[in-house]
């Protein structure tokens, strides 16, 4: 699914719908990703949120989402991804 943002004027407010799949795939992109510099990694772990089944998403983003301390989840996911 592409969302195309060129046509769209900057004070406009607009809504896209998106499957369940893809919105829990995009929360663990935006929540695992953020803190990394390293593009290899970055790209080792986008690759891995992508290829997950939507349960498997669901649990990680569940579990980041519902810890005192999500860090360490989502430390403990991006050691999952980058180390075969």
């Amino acid at each position: 699914m592409k969302i195309a943002l060129s046509s769209v004027p900057p004070e406009a407010e607009m809504q896209w719908r998106i499957d369940e799949e893809t919105a829990l795939q995009l929360g663990l992109l935006f929540r695992a990703l953020v803190p990394m510099k390293n593009l290899d990694k970055i790209r080792m772990v986008a690759g891995g949120i992508e290829a997950m089944s939507r349960e498997e998403a669901a649990y990680w983003l569940g579990m980041v989402m519902h810890r005192k301390k999500p860090s360490r989840v989502l430390a403990a996911l991006r050691m999952l991804l980058t180390n075969p």
